[in-house]
């Protein structure tokens, strides 16, 4: 029979070992079972794999940026979780908290995943993304806020650095469900204004 503990130091051997592969499969990994689910919550008939892909890579960047770049190493040396003596810092927690919610997200995130869907990969100018965003953040942002103010209030509190990609990819595939729900509908959205538009004028 297996044994689980055995089975958690392995991946977190592998994890510590070989960084940079084990974050690529997370990422591929959360970003295709998040978009599945999110496809599966709107009833969507055929799955549409290109909207994945779409999704697989934003992720990849999001592992690799924010995940792997800001809270694994960065985040780690701006706001330690721990002081020396292993007491844990709830100040910096608080701190860095503060700095992803408030800074992070708003101003690197959201701007990113904009210019990702919209420029990238709808070949709209930069700006005209831009704008969609500072038009939709209101409904973006506070969906963001619900979900990540206590996961990453769990994670900047409990989770060592080496396993924040790892813990971020199981948040994050519930996230990236309610991001592509959340967008879809703003598609949608957008789709009977314009269509709204033009009726009008016809008349």
């Amino acid at each position: 029979m297996l044994d689980p503990h055995k089975l958690l130091n392995l991946a977190n051997s592998a994890i510590r070992d070989y960084p940079t592969a084990s974050s690529f499969a997370l990422a591929c990994a959360g970003g295709c079972t998040g978009d599945a689910a999110a496809q599966r919550a709107e009833g969507v008939a055929t799955h549409d794999w290109s909207r994945s892909a779409v999704y697989v890579v934003w992720t990849l960047f999001v592992t690799f940026v924010i995940d792997v770049l800001f809270y694994t190493h960065a985040f780690s040396r701006w706001f330690p979780q721990k002081a020396p003596d292993g007491r844990v810092l709830y100040g910096n927690v608080a701190k860095a908290l503060l700095a992803d919610e408030l800074l992070l997200m708003p101003f690197v995130y959201f701007p990113c995943f904009y210019l990702f869907t919209q420029s990238l990969v709808l070949r709209k100018p930069p700006g005209a993304a831009l704008r969609l965003y500072a038009a939709e953040a209101s409904t973006q942002l506070p969906v963001l806020w619900a979900y990540w103010v206590p996961a990453n209030g769990v994670q900047f509190l409990a989770v060592p650095p080496h396993l924040r990609v790892l813990y971020c990819t199981v948040a994050v595939t519930g996230y990236v469900a309610v991001l592509s729900g959340v967008t879809q509908r703003l598609n949608q959205r957008r789709r009977a204004d314009a269509a709204r538009g033009k009726a009008g004028a016809g008349v």
